[in-house]
């Protein structure tokens, strides 16, 4: 047999996954290595891909299990996530880990909020959580402006753009977005509590008020197991 075997694998585990419902236990690798007659590399690879496909996950213990049904997101970028839970009667929990008023930014986020070479931003380090699981980390860039006077005490009970649409006296009207499917590096991989290399979503965004005045840039790393996306368009008028 060719060493693409576990693609074989692979396939016949993800009917099976279909077939069970979420958490439920798949079984170890030694048994699926005597049950497809294959070595427990190709066994692990086949698993590996289903993970990588947000369709199982895998810890040492209780093993690998069947992913929970995904949350569904709203691709726009000015809906606040909190709301857009709310109306699919999901109550979205934030926790804080660390807020800074004055860091370098990285050059794009620089670009995107229109500051000068050197000039210092601050930085909102969040995780997102539904029923106390993991779904997404959020960095929030405010330029000095908001930075200087944003209160990170409140972004556990309140929507992050609700709180910059206070300071900067208006609420945003424009933005720009653009979403790529990532590898998880060490720290995204961290936060999210997966293995480095599996896939993430992420999902950059500036946000700018009427006058095109930047205030704020985000960056979310989102689980693929745990998210999906959604977006709505109307017909374009041609004529």
């Amino acid at each position: 047999m060719s060493d693409r075997r576990y693609l074989k694998v692979a396939e016949a585990l993800r009917r099976q996954v279909a077939r069970l419902e979420p958490g439920s236990r798949l079984p170890s690798e030694r048994d699926l290595q005597g049950r497809f007659r294959v070595s427990r590399a190709t066994v692990r690879r086949a698993l590996a891909m289903l993970e990588r496909s947000g369709l199982v996950s895998r810890q040492r213990r209780p093993g690998t299990t069947v992913s929970p049904p995904k949350i569904v997101r709203a691709l726009s970028p000015l809906y606040p996530f909190e709301e857009d839970l709310k109306r699919q009667g999901l109550k979205l929990q934030t926790r804080l880990i660390r807020y800074q008023r004055a860091v370098v930014p990285p050059k794009l986020v620089r670009r995107s909020l229109r500051l000068p070479a050197g000039a210092k931003v601050g930085l909102l380090r969040m995780l997102r959580l539904v029923d106390d699981q993991v779904i997404g980390y959020d960095r929030r860039y405010f330029p000095p402006s908001i930075a200087r006077r944003f209160d990170p005490a409140l972004v556990a009970d309140r929507p992050i753009t609700e709180l910059v649409s206070e300071i900067a006296g208006s609420a945003p009207t424009q933005a720009e977005v653009e979403v790529e499917i990532h590898t998880a590096m060490a720290e995204v991989a961290d936060k999210l509590g997966i293995t480095p290399g599996m896939l993430t979503v992420s999902v950059a965004a500036t946000h700018y008020l009427a006058d095109g005045t930047p205030v704020q840039a985000i960056v979310n790393s989102y689980r693929i197991d745990r998210v999906r996306f959604k977006s709505t368009a109307s017909a374009i008028d041609l004529h």
